[in-house]
């Protein structure tokens, strides 16, 4: 069980990276 509440919170932090990662090609690009 301890797995899946781990799981949730770290996936929460590559969506936020990868979001982040996006916006920065998105403000280069631009």
């Amino acid at each position: 069980k301890g797995g899946r509440v781990i799981a949730p919170k770290k996936a929460r932090v590559v969506q936020q990276q990868k979001l982040k990662k996006v916006s920065l090609c998105c403000s280069g690009w631009s």
